[in-house]
């Protein structure tokens, strides 16, 4: 959601360091919306930061699919982003509550478009031979798995969530 400090001399925010060009249309202000959402989310998934080409394409993908979000949803994804939220924890518990809820749809295609990064490859195809070291490496999964499990269901409840 924008709010004053999101807007500095007619540019609009569109990344923690970033402000854009000036604004003249409620779409514009939309479309850096999802530019700091996509950045949010690409740090919460993928420890880095999405190129801009990855943003527009998150932009468009939410303008063409017409991914439509309610007042809750849009306080829930904004509430998120301020309080910079273990995305993936909130993530995981939400959709065990509910397979379409807005986070997932967004985590969904945010994933879609990361997946046709070259330098993201490795983390959607497994391209070495872990041998005995994958036990290991399954564990250590399933260890993650638990932790944003329980971390989820502590920040879904602490901030009202859901």
């Amino acid at each position: 959601m924008m709010n004053k400090d999101s807007i500095k001399d007619g540019h609009v925010l569109c990344s923690p360091s970033v402000y854009c060009r000036r604004v003249e249309q409620p779409n514009e202000i939309r479309r850096c919306e999802l530019h700091r959402e996509a950045h949010y989310l690409y740090r919460c998934f993928f420890n880095g930061s999405p190129d801009v080409v990855l943003k527009d394409r998150y932009a468009r993908a939410h303008e063409r699919y017409c991914i439509k979000e309610n007042k809750l949803e849009r306080r829930i994804m904004h509430d998120m982003q301020s309080l910079d939220l273990d995305a993936e924890a909130v993530e995981y518990v939400l959709r065990l509550k509910n397979r379409e809820n807005i986070l997932t749809r967004k985590v969904e295609i945010l994933h879609f478009l990361a997946e046709c990064e070259p330098k993201r490859s490795g983390d959607f195809l497994n391209s070495q031979d872990l041998g005995p070291r994958v036990w290991i490496h399954l564990f250590g999964l399933l260890g993650h798995t638990v932790r944003c499990f329980i971390k989820g269901h502590v920040l879904v409840k602490r901030y009202g969530l859901a």
